[in-house]
Parts: structure tokens; sequence; C-alpha cells
């Protein structure tokens, strides 16, 4: 039973004295700071009873509350479930029947296959809601609230979402391991998903006992791997000697990934002093190899701790041309202002700012924007106006030379980017970005140079736009929601082959 506590502590079955019930009050009042707002559910009115719950709750009004939030649940909104399933497991408000049901009803809701999310922000929502549906159920039987007790079934529930959430992976994985201490077959899947859990950490590749982990597995060693990821995932205690001296061994061997270990090592003074001259010799041959991790750690150590940006620049160019996006933009940066070493070149900055955007690194658009508008500026002699029959005159540009391209709303919309090779045309519209014709005659116009493309819908909006004032820049504007309405693509009109560039498969 104890066991069971440390393995799902948020859910206790202790009998709360009436001493101690405002105990059980505050840790509910503090769950409902946590808990994820599935606001595309909920709709205003499941929102406004549970603001009311919450009201009573901090009145101590408890029976009203739930009253409240089972209106608020009746209506689809995931918090109220959440608390009147913490509220009905609990001593002081038992219903675990009620419990057991609506928390099994909210598994349903995350797995029904008719509420399949389209975009990337809604799949993390639907993502995040189903690790916090399938968790409250896991822990209903975890505690024997309203079901039988068992562990094993709460595994089994959790291990649906692991895959999901860090968290989730870790605290099956050390259950495993624990398990694996009556019966060692369970060590390779107690490593398995404590490896799964540890390596999407930030600098995971600077854990030692990350490192003797992922290799032990390699070799089919999971006993020992299990062991020390275990320590790496649940920081329980340091890198043995032993270990620590095989990582070294295998660094002077060659293997590129001790070499990064013992690099930092050297640089942040670990097991010892600091050594910037074997840090340096160490992350070179890393390097060399041409190991990522140990390149963006290289350029890191060399700008921050030694302020030597120019002699990081073939590091980062190296980093870049291996694909980390944050140093592609910084060597577009570079290019684009001549600085650090590298010269003043506005292809080159072109170039790479587009590799940036295109691995997800959206402050390379606004970039992008500075660097069109200087080096591309307005032709006010040969614009040419598009009249709608409403006397709004819109301009459309058929010869875009394709920038970044980059999925800035979901999978199925792009946004081009283009510097416009014949004629410049005039936008003057009702709607953003508009110059009217006063404007006009002072010298101000406004320059579209880039879209949206729905390529499921077959539409596009304006998205960016640079502004003028007697062809000097005056700023620049992007969003990732559009500047525009979505307008349907027609064929034969100018952005139809635009479309079909974009969104040829």
């Amino acid at each position: 039973m104890n066991h069971h506590h440390r393995l799902f502590p948020n859910m206790t079955v202790k009998r709360l004295t009436q001493n101690n019930q405002h105990i059980l009050i505050t840790a509910i009042l503090m769950i409902t700071v946590l808990i994820f707002s599935f606001s595309a559910v909920a709709d205003t009115t499941s929102k406004q009873l549970f603001d009311q719950a919450r009201e009573a709750m901090a009145e101590r009004q408890h029976d009203k509350a739930i009253l409240l939030l089972e209106k608020a649940a009746a209506k689809d909104n995931p918090e109220a479930v959440t608390l009147l399933i913490r509220y009905y497991a609990s001593p002081d408000f038992k219903n675990h029947k009620r419990a057991l049901e609506l928390a099994t009803a909210q598994v349903k809701v995350a797995d029904n296959p008719r509420r399949q999310p389209q975009t990337p922000a809604e799949r993390d929502r639907a993502n995040q809601f189903k690790v916090k549906a399938y968790r409250e159920l896991a822990a209903l039987h975890a505690n024997g609230i309203g079901v039988a007790k068992s562990e094993v079934q709460a595994i089994n529930l959790l291990k649906k979402i692991g895959h999901l959430n860090n968290e989730v992976a870790a605290q099956i994985g050390a259950y495993f391991y624990k398990q694996a201490q009556k019966d060692s077959k369970m060590f390779q899947e107690a490593a398995t998903w404590l490896l799964n859990a540890i390596k999407s950490h930030k600098r995971a590749y600077l854990n030692a006992n990350y490192l003797i982990a992922k290799h032990a597995f390699q070799n089919k060693d999971y006993q020992k791997a299990a062991s020390a990821s275990y320590l790496a995932a649940t920081k329980g205690g340091a890198t043995t000697e032993a270990d620590l001296a095989e990582l070294s061994k295998r660094a002077d061997q060659g293997d590129a990934e001790a070499q990064l270990y013992k690099a930092y090592t050297y640089a942040a003074g670990l097991h010892g002093g600091k050594d910037y001259k074997k840090a340096h010799q160490y992350y070179q041959k890393a390097a060399a190899q041409n190991h990522l991790n140990a390149v963006s750690e290289y350029v890191y150590f060399l700008e921050q701790e030694l302020k030597d940006i120019e002699g990081a620049t073939p590091y980062r160019l190296q980093g870049a041309r291996l694909g980390d996006s944050k140093l592609q933009l910084a060597i577009a940066k570079d290019y684009y202002s001549g600085s650090n070493g590298l010269p003043k070149n506005a292809p080159e900055a072109f170039r790479w700012i587009n590799q940036a955007a295109l691995n997800g690194e959206q402050p390379a658009t606004e970039l992008w924007l500075d660097l069109y508008s200087e080096y591309y500026t307005a032709d006010h002699g040969i614009w040419r106006h598009y009249t709608t029959s409403n006397n709004i005159k819109h301009h459309y540009n058929p010869d875009l030379i394709l920038g970044p391209i980059s999925n800035f709303r979901h999978d199925n919309i792009s946004l081009v980017l283009g510097m416009n090779k014949f004629p410049k045309t005039l936008y003057k519209s009702t709607v953003y970005p508009a110059v009217d014709d006063d404007q006009v005659r002072q010298g101000f116009d406004a320059e579209v140079i880039g879209y949206y493309f729905d390529c499921q819908s077959n539409q596009s909006m304006i998205a960016s736009a640079v502004f003028y004032n007697k062809g000097k820049k005056i700023y620049s504007e992007i969003n990732p929601v559009g500047l525009t309405e979505w307008k349907t693509i027609i064929q034969g009109q100018p952005l139809h082959q635009l479309s079909i560039r974009v969104c040829k498969k």
C-alpha cells in the first residue's frame, strides 16, 4: 500500500479527520491552478459555471461547488471533470463510483477518433488532455478507488501515454526498475522507458549516467543500463568512479559522445579544476567527427566562456551545415551585417535565413524582412494596379522569387515570402495593410511580399508587407495569423501559378 502511495503521490486514500479537512481543501485549490485549460472544448457557459464553482470552493461551500462542477461537466468542461474526480476520490466527499465513471468518460473523450486535431497547437492541447485523463484513471486503479486496486492495470494505462510525457515515461521506468530487483527480465523494459524519458531532456548528452546507460543498452547490458538511467532520471546519485573511468577510456578510443563529455568536464571544472587547453582538445576531437552536439557546445564554450566570437565562426558554420537552426540563423546575421569574420553577403544571408526558417526558427523571418527591405526597395515607376468592382486596388504578383516556406499555422498552410521581380505593384485597400489616396499623394506606399497558402482549401491571404515613405522603408509587418482575409485562389489569376509551386507534393 505504501508502495502505491509513492508511485501516485497525488492520490491519497488515507482517511482524513475533521481537523485536517482544510488540508484537502487547500490541495484541491492548488490543483485548480495547475489544471490545463482545454478552452476549445468548454463553452462560455461552462466556463462561468466553473468560475462560480471555484468561488464556492474558496468560500468552503463545497456542496455548492460540486453541484456547479457537475453542471459544468455536463457541458464537457474537462477542468470541472478533473476537480470532480478529485472531490469524489477524497474521503470527505466520497463517491468512488462517480469518480471512476468520470475518469473513464474522460479517457473515452481523449481517444475519440472523431476529435482528431488538425493543427500542431491543437495536437499539443489534445495530447495534454489525453495525458491528464489517463493519469487520473490510472491513479484510481493504483489506489483502488471505485475499482479493484491494481498497480499493474495502472501501469498499463500509463504505458498508453508514456510516449507523450517524459514524467510518465520516467514513472513507468521507475516501476519496472523496482520490479527488476525481483525479476531481472524487467531490466530491459525499465531501461527502455527511462532512456526514452531522459533523451529529450535539454543537454542530456552531458549527463554521465545517461551516456553510461545508453552505451550499456547498446551492448545489451540491460541491468547496468537500467541502473545508470534510473540515477539519471531520478537524480538519485553521483556517477561512480568506475563509470567515469569508462567514459574517459571511451573518449581516448575515439567515442565522440565521450569526448564531448570529457571536454565539458574540463571546461566546467567537473571532477577537478578547469583546464581550458584540454577542453579545446576534446571539443575539437568530437567536432572533427561532425558530432552536432559537440559543435554546438564548442561554439557555446568559445563564445560564452572565452568570449572568442570570431574563433567560434568556423564552428558556427560547421554547425549550420550540420543542420543546427540556431547556428544557421547566427550565420545569416553575420553575413547580413558583415561581422565576426564573415563578409557582408546578401545572397549567403538569404540562403542561411531560408534554411533556418525551414527548420523552424521563426526569428529568421523577421531577419528576412529586414534584409528584403534593405536590398529590394520599391520601384514606383513600374507599379501595376488591379481594380475590383468596388474600386479597391489590390496587388498580386505572379513573379515572386520564393523565400522561406514555413508552416507557421499548420501542416496544410505554408508561408511564402518572395521578392517581387517584375513589376512593383501598389496595394490600396480598405483592409490592413492599406495606404489611402492622401498618403499615396504624400509618397506613402505599401508592398505585399508574403502570402499564406492553404493547400487544402485552395485559399490565400496576405501575411506580410513593407511600408515606405518616398521610397524609404518605414517598417515591415508579419503576422502568423495573417494580415487580411482568406481569398479563394482562382485558376488563371496571378497567384494561381505560385500556389501550384507552393503546394506541390
